[in-house]
């Protein structure tokens, strides 16, 4: 009986290692423009107005006590500060969508 399990388990490996040789195609290879657009019919806001104003004014904080007063990021630091406020606003946003995609 064992023989036939090992026999058995051997063969699942086989076939295993067959399906893995082979091109698989994936249906769903990349994010397209459809399937945002699609997730998007029930996303909900998820990042109110005072929100936005709060990263906007750690922005401008951030910037301003760099020592670069205007809203243009002229130099890598000013890229990377509204990068980050980008980055924040961006995820919240994301993690609403999982959680009401549900």
């Amino acid at each position: 009986m064992d023989e036939d399990v090992e026999d058995e388990v051997a063969e699942i490996k086989a076939k295993n290692l067959e399906a893995t040789d082979e091109d698989v195609e994936d249906e769903v290879a990349e994010i397209k423009a459809a399937h945002f657009e699609e997730s998007m019919k029930f996303a909900r806001r998820s990042v109110s107005d005072a929100d936005i104003r709060k990263y906007q004014a750690f922005a401008q904080n951030l910037q301003l006590s760099k020592g670069f007063g205007t809203w243009a990021p002229a130099t890598a630091s000013g890229y990377a500060i509204w990068g980050f406020a980008l980055f924040a606003l961006l995820i919240a946003f994301f993690i609403n969508l999982v959680h009401f995609s549900k």
